[in-house]
Order: structure tokens, then C-alpha cells, then sequence
């Protein structure tokens, strides 16, 4: 089940089996009651939020899994897309109530910790706190609560000022929102900031009206110390951080056609991917840096060290200063790409590929089984769709989605001498 699946059917109870698991990699393994004790196994880094951190860098500072990918251990987990990873935990979401689950990272291991079986879903962890997205159980609205890590005490709890919160981005002690609000009969935007000490909302504002439109443009949230940028259809907006103001809203009509991914920000450059191949460059007062005509539509982004990193056709490697294409390599249709040091994953049809960044050599791959899922018209299809890609240490983590027999997977990858 993904988020905004699971977020429309607010108002009936969920229907997503809670049981069963294809065992991808022949190592699945659970058990009736949580361990009470930690594993002595533990991972130092973290993932802590979706894109991994505000910018969406999809980058991490750990060196990954580098010449083996071999299957770790899997477990389920109703909501399809990026695991959170933190203090050694990955937090899943399971069950029709949608609870959270802790297991351990390096084993899977189901570990009782004080978040365990906290209601909602594990948006975000920051500082001594995790964000989750829930629902009001006598309204049957979202809400934010949130939890200390430590005691598992509730911090806060705030509604939501939209209808189906999709993006949650912590910049240091705001906690933004980007959320879809249905109420004007269309698909609107509403961006909110709310301080993540107290849950006090500092400003909220209508960034897309809906106007009757029934079809969702893509839409997307990042955020760097000054501002929140938001990915429009075919428009993207920046707007301050602490008072909510417009900043800028691409000025200069650079963008020629529908936002396909993308904001992602680093190097002081904000960039985007529309439907028709070609990245842009923002810098940070909007003005248009560079664009880049890439083979056909990046499926996602990620920013290195003055390389920007396109999921294309091939993976482009783009000069982050100038646009300038410095190679491209593991010429596949690429679906997720995620940057450890030294190492690019990409996912490509359920095949996971780590690819030297110096040299471009594919290193090693592992391939996922399929699993059959509905198409938005009902079809059955199958698939071995696999979501944003977590890099841990000399770990990866991912999910697939959820089928007519199972629910969503999170899957733990790494070297074969972590087994």
C-alpha cells in the first residue's frame, strides 16, 4: 500500500492483508513476540527521512555495499517507499490499524523498543524524536504526532491543515509539510510549518488551487535552510522557511513542459526534470544556471559532490556548476538511484545494480522476484517495481510494493559476511 493509498481510504477500514511474504531471497524469518533484548549486530548511520535528508540528496556519507549484494533478511511492511533508518532500527509499518514495528537493522530481528507498536507511520527522525503521520481516530483525519524515541511519550499532536499530508520535511526545528487538500473540488496544495519542539504551527498556505482538477500533477518538497521549494506540474515555487512568504516562482518560464521529478537541492542550485528530458537549474534566487537535454525523462535525481546524478535511459552524470554532461554509464532504463561514497545504486526492472562512481564499472547486481499488482484501471500486471533506495553503512534497504497475496517488502541488502 503507498501512503496516498492508504491516506484516501481515511474514511473505511483498510483492506491490505497483514499476513504472508514471497521470501524473495529465501530468508525470510519472523517471530510471534519481539525480542526483548537488542542484537549485539548494530549499524552506526542512519536514513532519517524520505530522499534522506530536506534537500532530497538522496546521499549518504557510508561507503554501501561495494562487490556483493546479497539478500539479508526481508520483512513486511504496508507502506511501499523509503525505510526509516535510525539508531540502528528500521521502522516498518504493519497491520490494518497501522502500527509501527522496530526491528533490528543489521538482522531484521523483531525488537521491542519503546516506538514498537506505536499507532501510524514513521515519517522522520530528529534529534530525540520521530515524526509520524497518523489518523484521529474520531475524526478520521491525519493528523502529526510526535514521539520520543527514548520513552515512546508523545510529544505533540496537531491536525493537518490539508486533507492527505505526502511529503514531510524536518529543517532544523521546523517541521514542513506539503499536503493534498480536495476540499475545493479539485487536487490542491497546501504547504504548512510547524515547530518541532512544541507542534505549533508558524504558517500554513494554499500553494496550488485545485480548481476542479481531478488528475494530480507531480508535486514534490525540499527544503534547505532558507526556503521550501515545491514542485508544481509545470511550475516550482520558493517560499521562505520561517514566514512562509513567496520568494520567487520560476521567473523566467524556463520550464516548458510538465515537472517529471525533482526538487532536489545541492551545490546552491535548486534542479528539476520535466516530461520532456531536460534538467533545470535554479540557483537559489531563482534565477535560471543551466539546462541539460538528457536522452529521455529522468525517473529521479540524486546530488553529489559537484555532480548531479540523472536516472534517465542511461544514468547521466551532469557537471553541477556548468550542465555539462561528464558520462553517462549502465545504459538501462533506471527507475531509483542512490549515491553511498564511492558507489551509485540504481534499480532498474527489480534489478539492483552498484556501479563504481570513478570508473562507471557495474560492480555487482542482485535481481528481486516479481509480484503481480493492479494497474490504476484494474489490470493485474507484473512487477518488480522497487522503491527510493536507503544506504546504511555497508547496507541498502528498499521496499516493493504490495499485490493482491502480500504486503509491501522491505528488503535488507548487503555483504554476504553480514549473514
Amino acid at each position: 500500500m503507498r501512503r496516498r493509498e492508504y491516506l484516501m481510504g481515511l474514511g473505511t477500514a483498510a483492506t491490505v492483508p497483514t499476513a504472508g511474504c514471497t521470501d524473495a531471497f529465501g530468508v525470510w524469518e519472523d517471530a510471534p513476540e519481539p525480542a526483548a533484548e537488542r542484537a549485539d549486530a548494530r549499524i552506526e548511520g542512519a536514513w532519517p527521512t524520505h530522499g534522506f535528508d530536506a534537500e532530497n540528496t538522496r546521499r549518504a556519507d557510508a561507503p554501501g555495499p561495494v562487490d556483493e549484494l546479497t539478500g539479508l533478511w526481508e520483512a513486511e511492511n504496508q507502506i511501499f517507499g523509503d525505510p526509516i533508518i535510525g539508531n540502528s532500527i528500521v521502522y516498518t509499518t504493519q497491520g490494518q490499524d497501522m502500527h509501527v514495528r522496530t526491528r533490528e537493522a543489521a538482522t531484521g530481528e523483531w525488537v521491542d523498543t519503546p516506538l514498537d507498536g506505536a499507532s501510524g507511520s514513521v515519517e522522520a527522525i530528529a534529534k530525540d524524536v520521530a515524526v509520524l503521520l497518523d489518523v484521529d481516530d474520531a475524526a478520521r483525519e491525519p493528523i502529526l504526532r510526535c514521539v520520543g524515541l527514548d520513552d515512546g511519550t508523545e510529544r505533540w499532536r496537531t491536525a493537518v491543515e490539508g486533507d492527505r499530508p505526502e511529503r514531510i520535511a524536518v529543517v532544523g526545528s521546523r517541521v514542513c509539510v506539503l499536503d493534498v487538500d480536495i476540499s475545493g473540488g479539485g487536487y490542491g496544495l497546501v504547504l504548512s510549518s510547524y515547530d518541532i519542539d512544541d507542534g505549533t504551527m508558524h504558517w500554513s498556505k494554499r500553494v496550488r488551487d485545485g480548481d476542479g482538477e481531478r488528475l494530480i500533477p507531480h508535486f514534490q518538497l525540499a527544503c534547505d535552510d532558507d526556503a521550501a521549494f515545491v514542485s508544481i506540474g509545470d511550475r516550482l515555487v520558493a517560499d521562505s522557511i520561517t514566514e512562509g512568504e513567496r520568494l520567487w516562482t520560476d521567473p523566467f518560464d524556463a520550464l516548458e513542459a510538465p515537472l517529471a521529478c525533482g526538487p532536489v537541492v545541492g551545490d546552491d542550485r535548486i534542479i528539476v526534470g520535466t516530461d520532456d528530458g531536460v534538467l533545470t537549474a535554479f540557483d537559489s534566487d531563482g534565477v535560471l544556471d543551466w539546462q541539460f537535454e538528457s536522452p529521455s525523462v529522468a525517473s529521479d535525481l540524486a546530488v553529489g559532490e559537484d555532480v548531479v546524478y540523472a536516472g534517465t535511459s542511461r544514468i547521466e552524470l551532469i557537471d553541477s556548476s556548468s550542465g555539462e554532461r561528464i558520462d553517462s554509464v549502465h545504459n538501462v532504463p533506471n527507475d531509483q538511484i542512490a549515491l553511498g561514497d564511492g558507489t551509485l545504486y540504481a534499480t532498474a526492472d527489480g534489478e539492483l545494480s552498484a556501479i563504481d562512481t570513478g570508473t562507471g564499472e557495474e560492480r555487482a547486481t542482485l535481481s528481486v522476484e516479481t509480484t503481480t499488482v493492479e494497474s490504476d484501471q484494474g489490470t493485474p500486471f507484473e512487477t518488480a517495481q522497487l522503491s527510493e533506495i536507503a544506504v546504511v553503512d555497508d547496507m541498502l534497504f528498499v521496499s516493493r510494493p504490495d499485490s493482491s497475496d502480500d504486503p509491501s517488502t522491505v528488503f535488507a541488502i548487503g555483504p554476504d559476511e553480514r549473514h
